[in-house]
């Protein structure tokens, strides 16, 4: 048996060997780890409102400019 022959039956078993190990290795995704993260930062965005100026979180912002508190605003702010 030659050095080649030993390698070539070497290696195979540790390729064997990583494979199985492999197959047990789980690396998954964390969604939750994910979500709360990037929840964290953006709940977080605010942007002033363009009617009446207040200061609103992003998300909410189609929201509040659909109230009557932020459209009377506008309307003060349009005549004065």
């Amino acid at each position: 048996m030659g050095l080649n022959q030993t390698m070539t039956r070497v290696s195979a078993f540790a390729v064997k060997a990583l494979t199985e190990e492999m197959k047990n290795l789980k690396v998954k995704f964390d969604r939750a780890a994910y979500r709360k993260k990037y929840d964290a930062t953006y709940f977080k965005k605010k942007t002033r409102c363009p009617n009446c100026g207040e200061l609103r979180v992003k998300h909410m912002l189609k929201r509040h400019m659909q109230t009557k508190k932020c459209q009377r605003a506008a309307d003060r702010l349009r005549s004065a």
